[in-house]
């Protein structure tokens, strides 16, 4: 039914370009000729851009998980889809690498390694923080979020790790450094 309703949709586009003044061609008979989908020429007024390439604005919908236990960790909500300009490095890498390719409306899961993700985990991220760091009317305890804003401004969310007499230990990889990831992905627009 999808395929149905998207190729009318289509042959309406084209025969909206075809009969523009632009697109419109008047072989020597008067007569308008006009133009398929298929026969519209890239760059021609009316074109759809179907597959997903470098340097293309997309939509997508998505869903992200951790491969290992496929626990739900980031979800875009139907009326908001997730934009982006594909390799522009906007992106984590095996998100990017993946909708390369992808043709509007296609759905398809992916799964890659860590390295493609959110890189791996990183010991000498684990940073000691004396107590006078915290706010004196913050308790701090094990698993609490602490953000923390770096030399340029972006902020970054930290986990205390341990909690001691002299202070914290805070781990400043990101929270899913070190896993393999699943997406769910959904083209839904393509620039």
């Amino acid at each position: 039914m999808k395929f149905v309703k998207f190729a009318c949709i289509l042959s309406a586009l084209a025969l909206t370009a075809a009969c523009s003044r632009e697109s419109a061609a008047k072989p020597e008979s008067g007569k308008t000729e006009i133009k398929t989908a298929a026969e519209l020429k890239p760059g021609a007024k009316g074109e759809i851009k179907m597959t997903v390439k470098k340097g293309d604005k997309i939509k997508v919908q998505y869903e992200g998980s951790t491969t290992a236990d496929g626990k739900v960790f980031d979800k875009s909500k139907p009326e908001s889809p997730l934009g982006f300009t594909v390799g522009a490095g906007q992106m984590i890498k095996g998100f990017d690498k993946a909708v390369e390719g992808m043709k509007l409306n296609e759905e398809k899961t992916v799964s890659f390694k860590c390295e493609e993700g959110y890189g791996k985990r990183d010991e000498k991220m684990l940073m000691k923080f004396k107590k006078d760091f915290f706010p004196k009317d913050v308790k701090v305890e094990k698993g609490m979020m602490v953000p923390l804003q770096d030399q340029s401004g972006n902020v970054h969310q930290a986990v205390v790790v341990e909690v001691n007499a002299e202070g914290a230990v805070l781990d400043l990889n990101h929270f899913l450094a070190g896993k393999d990831l699943t997406f769910k992905i959904k083209i839904v627009s393509i620039e």
